[in-house]
């Protein structure tokens, strides 16, 4: 006999059907809250949480991250380097054991977003545990040489990953052609045509929509990282050849700083604040070249009524449509411009 069943109070020791443990792949420590996997992970989260109530989530994570804090959430404070390659191949054996209590808690579904440690992982439950979790994950960075300037990357490790899942989502079908291109350089069809079965897309979706956009003069928003892939040197040099045509445009960027007569540095703190100065902005830029995973950046602005200027490549005329009128070739500066006036 259950005491709460004649209350008005709710045990507070909720009992969850199904455990789901999440291993992180952070690359952006110095705010966690825009750091893509935190974005993801939040939305997935909040969306089940809307058609069931009988999953627990335990987060691994460098410190607590309030956008992850729900009732149905527990986070567990791991060590975590911060540079991306060092990360990657930091994998702490004893410390993980130790923290995961695996004598005492269950996990249905190891969820991993780091495909380059769910080898580790799944020999660390099979072999030292009790526990034989489901494995299933996601995947959006590949360091493949279109994006990654090591002289030695983790792609095999992340590959070996990846054969241990049931399921590994990307965010586009480009994405997974790309993944699967390269695994053909290494391996021989069968492992190929499994990979094939364990990529599928998981489109992102977006937590908001707002289409009444507000801009503010002649405005450009610059909200990638300013790193070689997102292009932000070509960029530069862009918006440095239409400055000397006319100076009537501001750029604005949330992650970094250009140091140009035309930019502004945009401090923001948190979601709703971002996505208010997006509803602001006349246009957003998406530069990538070789590689590119549909950016959230690029997402949050078009839930909020932004049109982007995109590459006529990669993922984007399967995310936006072949026929969107702002898909660029050779015509980048002339599309700006069309918009701005």
């Amino acid at each position: 006999m259950n005491i709460f069943d004649f209350t008005k109070d709710k045990d507070s020791d909720k009992q969850y059907d199904y455990k789901i443990l999440v291993y992180p792949n952070i690359t952006y420590m110095q705010d966690l809250e825009k750091d893509s996997y935190v974005v993801v992970l939040r939305n997935v989260i909040k969306e089940l949480n809307k058609i069931r109530d009988d999953i627990h989530w335990t987060i691994l994570s460098p410190t607590e991250i309030q956008s992850l804090v729900f009732e149905n959430t527990t986070q567990i404070l791991i060590n975590l380097p911060s540079y991306p390659n060092a990360m990657r191949t930091h994998f702490n054996f004893t410390e993980l054991k130790d923290v995961l209590k695996w004598k005492t808690t269950d996990y249905d579904v190891l969820y991993s977003h780091l495909p380059e440690h769910t080898d580790q992982l799944v020999n660390l439950f099979s072999n030292n545990t009790n526990i034989t979790p489901k494995v299933v994950g996601y995947c959006h960075w590949y360091e493949v040489p279109e994006n990654t300037a090591y002289n030695k990357t983790m792609l095999m490790a992340n590959f070996a990953g990846m054969l241990e899942m049931e399921e590994c989502g990307v965010n586009s079908e480009w994405l997974k052609s790309l993944v699967l291109e390269k695994a053909g350089d290494i391996y021989q069809d069968t492992y190929v045509d499994k990979l094939k079965d364990i990529i599928q897309p998981h489109y992102l979706g977006i937590d908001k929509v707002d289409m009444k956009s507000k801009p503010k003069g002649k405005s450009i928003v610059f909200n990638h990282r300013d790193n070689e892939y997102t292009g932000f040197r070509w960029f530069v040099k862009q918006m440095d050849k239409l400055y000397e045509k006319r100076q009537d445009f501001t750029v604005y960027t949330t992650l970094t700083d250009m140091n140009k007569p035309y930019s502004k540095r945009m401090k923001i703190h948190s979601r709703d604040e971002y996505l208010k100065f997006l509803k602001t902005m006349r246009v957003g830029v998406g530069c990538f070249d070789k590689y590119s995973a549909w950016s959230i950046a690029t997402t949050d602005s078009l839930s909020m009524g932004v049109p982007y200027v995109l590459p006529n490549k990669l993922c984007y005329p399967e995310m936006v449509g072949k026929d969107y009128p702002l898909l660029y070739d050779k015509d980048f500066l002339d599309k700006i411009e069309k918009v701005l006036d």
